[in-house]
């Protein structure tokens, strides 16, 4: 198998994407979405990715495909054992083809493994000076990412890195944590919006994440904006 049977054109035109991204322009938690939207798009067999962060010591999910990623990557950071931690603190790749045979990661992959999840690829982010975090795929099925599908997921990891690297460069380390901090603090408010429109509406959370989205373009407003106005309709006091 060669690349081109791995959805070249797929690859061409996330590598361009990553090209066009401007320092300044983009925030931190809209290019790892980027990021996430991206690799899903290319790897064949990817059924959820997720963007897992270093900040402070301590493990975040900072971008992800699916709520269900999350509870995945959240077993690695409950147990403090993993594929995705080893990669961001070793920065080495590690792929699991089958989690129900792997010797490695034992109670993470028990765990996954009730969740439906058979194979894993963790891939760090390199050209940082430091460990800051890793790009998580996971799928299905069993023996999903072959050493094609490995290399162009690495690719797609270090051209986001580079873009990473070049924002900390740009905008310093200290900018670039608080970045970080705020791309969380989106991510926790929009899942709590999710969790209220999925009580109001009776629906699952891809089209509760639909209806915010509308809401955004509808309205011209950020969605984590949209989110928090959900939020506050909720907890502020009434008067």
């Amino acid at each position: 198998m060669t690349v081109d049977d791995v959805a070249a054109e797929e690859l061409v035109e996330s590598l361009n994407r990553f090209a066009t991204v401007l320092l300044g322009k983009e925030t931190l938690s809209s290019v790892l979405n980027l990021v996430v939207d991206l690799t899903e798009k290319t790897i064949a067999g990817a059924d959820g990715v997720s963007v897992t962060m270093i900040l402070d010591g301590n493990y975040s999910t900072a971008a992800q495909s699916h709520d269900w990623v999350v509870r995945i990557d959240r077993l690695q950071y409950e147990a403090k054992d993993g594929p995705c931690l080893s990669a961001a603190t070793e920065r080495t790749i590690y792929r699991i083809d089958d989690v129900a045979l792997e010797e490695r990661w034992r109670v993470f992959c028990g765990a996954a493994k009730a969740e439906g999840v058979r194979s894993v690829l963790s891939i760090p982010f390199i050209p940082l000076n430091e460990p800051i975090g890793a790009l998580n795929i996971y799928s299905f099925a069993g023996a999903a990412f072959d050493d094609v599908r490995e290399q162009v997921a690495n690719l797609l990891a270090q051209q986001a890195a580079i873009v990473l690297a070049n924002s900390q460069a740009f905008a310093g380390a200290s900018e670039m944590n608080a970045q970080l901090r705020e791309a969380l603090a989106s991510r926790d408010v929009i899942g709590q919006a999710k969790g209220i429109i999925m009580e109001r509406e009776r629906v699952d959370p891809d089209v509760a994440f639909d209806i915010l989205k509308n809401l955004s373009q509808r309205r011209n407003r950020k969605l984590r904006d949209i989110a928090q106005d959900i939020v506050n309709s909720v907890t502020s006091p009434k008067t």
